[in-house]
């Protein structure tokens, strides 16, 4: 692994402190990454903004940002539920901290959608006293998409004919298994809305990260769940 490289992963089930000490290392790093996991996981840091200490929960956001330098990336392992990206950006606007200058998407990202989180509970509700404890926000329903091949991803917002068609037919494949009712409509419209923000903060993640090895500079990679909780090497099939 390159020495202007670090990852910062938890050994346990989460909650060990990751996101207080990426925010403790993160002045001494260049880029900070998210390279897995969506809006489940919660990393808590108290930053000093404008003179005042704020606490800040980052959900999608890498909690490096805090730190006016650093430069964040949410990398292509990652699913994005967009609505609570853009609370997250809005509510640092709110405290005084501009981060979309310094945010990178990659543009392989996973698309979290509102129906992810219908199924996720529908499926945990079917499992009666056998619950895995899941936190119903869709993120295992928006990974089977991606490993099914029908997910949908940042990139293809570039199309919006060829986006909209692949929507409507992925969510009247999970309407025939759920039976749910669903307002397409107004999601694609949110998604229309935001389309421009977030193509203009699409980049090739790997490119980009590989360049700034290269020329030396320094990459924090932060660690989303943790060891136990992986799907391979955890407490299966009590994983996320």
């Amino acid at each position: 692994m390159p020495q202007n490289l670090s990852v910062i992963l938890g050994a346990q089930w989460g909650d060990e402190g990751k996101g207080k000490l990426v925010d403790f290392l993160a002045p001494d790093y260049d880029f900070v990454v998210r390279a897995t996991g969506g809006a489940n996981a919660g990393h808590t840091v108290y930053a000093e903004i404008n003179g005042t200490v704020e606490k800040i929960i980052f959900h999608l956001l890498p909690s490096g940002l805090v730190h006016p330098h650093v430069k964040a990336v949410i990398g292509n392992g990652c699913v994005l539920h967009i609505p609570t990206l853009m609370e997250e950006i809005d509510t640092l606007k709110e405290k005084g901290l501009f981060v979309k200058d310094r945010l990178f998407i990659s543009d392989r990202a996973s698309l979290l959608f509102e129906y992810h989180k219908i199924i996720d509970g529908s499926q945990e509700d079917s499992k009666g006293t056998q619950k895995v404890g899941t936190t119903r926000r869709g993120i295992g329903p928006c990974y089977s998409d991606k490993i099914n091949r029908r997910g949908l991803r940042l990139c293809d917002l570039a199309d919006w004919d060829l986006f909209v068609e692949k929507y409507k037919a992925n969510v009247a494949w999970h309407q025939k298994i759920y039976g749910f009712d669903y307002d397409e409509d107004s999601e694609l419209a949110y998604f229309q809305k935001e389309r421009e923000t977030l193509l203009g903060i699409s980049v090739n993640a790997t490119y980009l990260l590989n360049n700034a090895l290269e020329e030396g500079k320094k990459i924090l990679l932060e660690g989303a769940n943790a060891a136990l909780l992986d799907i391979d090497h955890g407490t299966y099939p009590y994983v996320t």
